[in-house]
Protein backbone atom coordinates (compact mmCIF):
# COMPACT_ATOMS: atom_id res chain seq x y z
CA UNK A 1 0.00 0.00 0.00
CA UNK A 2 1.18 3.51 -0.81
CA UNK A 3 -0.27 6.68 0.64
CA UNK A 4 -0.02 9.51 -1.84
CA UNK A 5 -1.75 12.51 -3.37
CA UNK A 6 -3.54 12.84 -6.70
CA UNK A 7 -1.25 15.10 -8.71
CA UNK A 8 -3.05 14.86 -12.07
CA UNK A 9 -6.32 13.60 -13.55
CA UNK A 10 -6.49 12.62 -17.22
CA UNK A 11 -8.09 10.27 -19.69
CA UNK A 12 -11.65 9.99 -20.88
CA UNK A 13 -13.96 11.28 -18.13
CA UNK A 14 -11.01 11.70 -15.75
CA UNK A 15 -10.45 8.00 -15.25
CA UNK A 16 -6.63 8.04 -15.06
CA UNK A 17 -5.02 9.37 -11.89
CA UNK A 18 -1.38 10.24 -11.36
CA UNK A 19 -0.59 9.50 -7.72
CA UNK A 20 2.55 11.11 -6.28
CA UNK A 21 4.33 10.01 -3.11
CA UNK A 22 7.69 10.21 -1.37
CA UNK A 23 7.53 14.00 -1.33
CA UNK A 24 6.52 14.13 -5.00
CA UNK A 25 9.72 12.38 -6.13
CA UNK A 26 7.87 9.24 -7.21
CA UNK A 27 4.55 8.70 -8.97
CA UNK A 28 2.48 6.09 -10.76
CA UNK A 29 -0.62 5.98 -12.97
CA UNK A 30 -3.76 4.17 -11.90
CA UNK A 31 -6.97 3.56 -13.83
CA UNK A 32 -10.29 3.98 -12.02
CA UNK A 33 -13.14 1.95 -13.53
CA UNK A 34 -16.76 3.12 -13.41
CA UNK A 35 -17.51 0.36 -10.89
CA UNK A 36 -14.98 1.63 -8.29
CA UNK A 37 -16.68 3.19 -5.27
CA UNK A 38 -15.39 6.66 -4.45
CA UNK A 39 -15.30 7.14 -0.67
CA UNK A 40 -15.07 10.43 1.16
CA UNK A 41 -14.51 10.66 4.90
CA UNK A 42 -16.42 13.28 6.87
CA UNK A 43 -16.08 13.79 10.61
CA UNK A 44 -19.26 12.93 12.47
CA UNK A 45 -20.44 12.35 16.01
CA UNK A 46 -22.20 9.47 17.75
CA UNK A 47 -25.63 10.67 16.64
CA UNK A 48 -24.72 9.44 13.13
CA UNK A 49 -24.88 5.81 14.32
CA UNK A 50 -28.24 4.20 13.60
CA UNK A 51 -29.61 0.69 14.01
CA UNK A 52 -28.88 -1.34 10.90
CA UNK A 53 -26.19 0.96 9.46
CA UNK A 54 -23.12 -0.65 7.90
CA UNK A 55 -19.96 -0.08 9.93
CA UNK A 56 -16.29 -0.95 10.05
CA UNK A 57 -14.78 -0.68 13.53
CA UNK A 58 -11.06 -0.66 14.34
CA UNK A 59 -10.15 -1.62 17.88
CA UNK A 60 -7.08 -1.67 20.08
CA UNK A 61 -5.84 -4.91 21.74
CA UNK A 62 -8.26 -4.30 24.65
CA UNK A 63 -11.25 -4.28 22.23
CA UNK A 64 -11.85 -0.54 22.60
CA UNK A 65 -12.86 1.19 19.38
CA UNK A 66 -10.58 3.96 18.15
CA UNK A 67 -12.20 4.37 14.71
CA UNK A 68 -15.77 3.78 13.52
CA UNK A 69 -16.48 4.07 9.80
CA UNK A 70 -20.17 4.33 8.89
CA UNK A 71 -21.47 3.63 5.42
CA UNK A 72 -24.12 6.01 4.11
CA UNK A 73 -25.49 4.52 0.91
CA UNK A 74 -22.61 2.04 0.62
CA UNK A 75 -21.01 -0.46 2.97
CA UNK A 76 -17.54 0.65 4.10
CA UNK A 77 -15.22 -0.97 1.52
CA UNK A 78 -12.27 -1.60 3.82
Amino acid sequence: MVNGSVSAISGTSGRILTVSYDGGRKSFLIGVPDSAPIVRYVLADRTTLELGCDVMIKTDPGNQAFLVTIGKGIAPPM
